[in-house]
């Protein structure tokens, strides 16, 4: 089995609505709010216990059918028309 390790994008970071238990390790975030600051358009985003895919890596992750991830759905009103939604999923998700 192939391993590959990745970093992700940090487009911003988490936002003062973001709901998070830091008592376990890692944390485990009930509602994320991502802030953007500036996004370069990957499709792979990473804050700190979370990361954060568009629609259509997540479409492609469910057509390959791996397992491991779980996805919310999320809002991407703070970003531009002609960029791709995003979704989220927790680092536990897809780790845990």
């Amino acid at each position: 089995m192939k391993y590959y390790y990745i970093e992700p994008e940090v487009a911003g970071g988490l936002g003062n609505d973001t709901v998070m238990n830091r008592s376990v390790h890692p944390p485990v975030v009930t509602k994320l709010h991502y802030q953007f600051d500036g996004w370069l358009g990957d499709v792979l985003l990473e804050s700190s216990p979370c990361f954060i895919v568009t629609e259509l890596a997540k479409q492609k992750l469910q057509d390959a059918r791996l397992t491991g991830a779980t996805f919310d759905e999320s809002r991407s009103r703070h970003l531009s028309s002609s960029k791709s939604s995003i979704q989220i999923a927790t680092s536990r998700s897809l780790f845990g």
